[in-house]
């Protein structure tokens, strides 16, 4: 599985909010960003994620139950993020990639730790992401795996494939903490993984640091697997070794980089322990933004961290590692088989959500936990290379005189119809700034004024009509024309911009269990004059006073509720607002 990037950089706006910057297959584009629930109510989740728990492996677990369903919070992080320029560049990237099976899209969530504004989104459950329309959780997609990334200043080296691939396993339950179940644990995991090919299991006795650095000299350790206990000490994460008393010993992210650095081979660290995914403390503000464990593995340069926001059930704990480290050994990038290893746990108890609680922080760039240089088969692959290029060699010498051709000899040579777009604004002057596709794909380059397409003639209509659209999102203006490639493959056409049309907006109102309201007042701040009241199924429509895609702020009321704001951009996506009781 190959994938290309669909990075989501959240930074702090000039205004004081947030917004998302994107880089994708199908552009670059930015759009506000207004976090649709707060951190404590995302923390909600944990009753609904961990009821299968047989053992809890965080040390103050209250018991209270879900205020919110984890799909209603899977969709409204959803319809936050993906709104506007930012939704259309997810679609066309979907659908860009769409006739390859071997090629994914991979949606990388970035956030700067060092910016502590930031912190508190680290908490927000984005492994949830839903889409409201299709119901489908990106999280257990193999071709749109959810991974979280740090920008740190740190280099990563590649390292060859090893012969074995082997992990280390850690498990710790101090006598003076919550006993945990981890001996039968131990047992079926690692039963699960010595049928792995490719894959040795190495365990240590005891289970203290300086045991741990012991095991790292002694063999060459790719992969550290923890089970215990996690948390917080005074404001930094922590996870409990044992002393040689067999009493709890909290070992920081930071302490336990400075037992790990001189062992490069280590790439990979799973964390099945509570908390071991979170940034700082229970309100998510302040403190430090690396304190988390996983966060601190990953600031120090380890390549890939898997961790866990809440407890995990032994059942679902021993499913994801199974599937998980499977496809690892089969070379799988990590994402892959984090999105494989969900599944498992969802095949154990397609009632939980305990599937969302693995998160990955990924730094490879291609999500390969090594290289293939210089591993098994690479000789042949020099040798292959090698041919490969002396034929290349020789058919570029074929190919230098295609230089000496006409453009339209090229074009028809090649079986392409190229198509230039001369884009203006209302005022009729060039537009250089907006972007412009057609009904039948092809190759875009921007030039001079507007873009130029490469179309294979094979993928013309009959009739060699097309469509062209064309939009400046950040001014609202959009426009399209109509073109025939007939005897001439190398037209030029004009595509004049207009302001958009009025759009309307539509959307749901629940409450905090995801059920449907009646009768809640919505409206467009500014325009109270055009309330709306919610049908039985929560449902509401109204005019937007705005364009397609343009962000407005809707405001819901009703009696026995908290009044609630909301921002959501105008057009065919809907926007679900929740209300919670007084």
């Amino acid at each position: 599985m190959r994938y290309e990037d669909f990075l989501i950089r959240i930074a702090t706006s000039s205004g004081g909010g947030f917004e998302v910057q994107i880089q994708s297959p199908a552009g670059e584009g930015r759009a506000p960003f207004l976090p649709p629930l707060s951190v404590d109510l995302a923390d909600a989740t944990a009753a609904a994620a961990r009821r299968t728990a047989s053992g809890e492996r965080h040390l103050a677990v209250e018991d209270e139950e879900s205020k919110s369903p984890p799909d209603g919070i899977g969709k409204a992080l959803f319809n936050a993020l993906f709104q506007g320029e930012v939704r259309d560049l997810y679609e066309r990237s979907l659908g860009i990639l769409a006739g390859d099976a071997n090629l994914g899209l991979r949606i990388k969530i970035s956030l700067d730790p060092r910016e502590r504004a930031l912190s508190r989104l680290q908490e927000l459950p984005w492994e949830l992401l839903c889409h409201p329309e299709t119901r489908q959780y990106l999280g257990l997609s193999r071709r749109q795996p959810i991974v979280r990334h740090l920008a740190v200043p740190q280099t990563l080296k590649a390292v060859p494939w090893p012969e074995r691939l082997r992990v280390l396993l850690v498990a710790a339950s101090p006598a003076d903490l919550a006993p945990l179940n981890l001996e039968r644990e131990r047992k079926n995991l690692r039963e699960a993984l010595e049928k792995i090919d490719g894959l040795e299991v190495a365990e240590m006795e005891p289970p203290t640091v300086a045991a741990l650095r012991e095991a790292f000299r002694r063999q060459e350790i790719h992969g550290l697997h923890f089970m215990g206990h996690g948390g917080f000490v005074r404001g930094a994460g922590v996870l409990y070794f044992e002393t040689h008393d067999g009493l709890a010993d909290p070992v920081s992210g930071e302490d336990l980089i400075q037992k790990l650095m001189d062992f490069p081979s280590l790439r990979l660290v799973v964390l099945n322990a509570c908390e071991s995914a979170r940034s700082n403390d229970e309100d998510g503000y302040g403190g430090d933004p690396f304190s988390g464990v996983a966060q601190s593995l990953i600031v120090a340069g380890l390549p890939v961290v898997v961790a866990m926001r809440l407890p995990v059930s032994d059942d679902a704990s021993i499913a994801f590692s199974h599937s998980f480290y499977n496809r690892i050994a089969s070379k799988d990038p990590v994402d892959a088989a984090v999105a494989e290893g969900r599944q498992e746990m969802h095949s154990v108890d397609r009632g939980s959500f305990e599937w969302s609680i693995p998160v990955i922080f990924l730094r490879t760039p291609d999500g390969a936990l090594f290289s293939e240089r210089d591993g098994p088969g690479a000789r042949q692959s020099r040798s292959l290379a090698t041919w490969i290029f002396a034929s290349f060699l020789m058919a570029s010498l074929f190919a230098v005189s295609a230089l000496w051709l006409s453009p339209r000899s090229r074009v028809e040579s090649a079986g392409v119809a190229r198509l230039r777009v001369l884009l203006l604004s209302p005022e009729g002057r060039p537009v250089e700034d907006a972007k412009a596709w057609t009904s039948v794909g092809g190759e875009p380059k921007q030039v001079a004024g507007g873009w130029e397409f490469d179309i294979p003639v094979s993928q013309l209509p009959p009739d060699g009509r097309i469509t062209v659209h064309a939009a400046k999102e950040s001014a609202f203006l959009s426009g399209s024309t109509e073109v025939r490639l007939g005897d001439d493959l190398a037209p030029s056409v004009t595509v004049r911009l207009a302001p958009n049309q009025a759009a309307t907006v539509r959307g749901i109102v629940v409450d905090e269990a995801g059920n449907a309201l009646e009768g809640v007042r919505v409206s467009i701040v500014g325009h109270g004059d055009e309330t709306v009241t919610t049908k039985p199924g929560g449902e509401f429509f109204l005019p937007a006073h705005a364009a397609d895609g343009q962000q407005v702020q809707l405001r819901a009321e009703k009696t026995g509720y908290n009044a609630v704001t909301q921002f959501h951009p105008a057009g065919r996506f809907p926007a679900t607002l929740v209300l919670e009781r007084h």
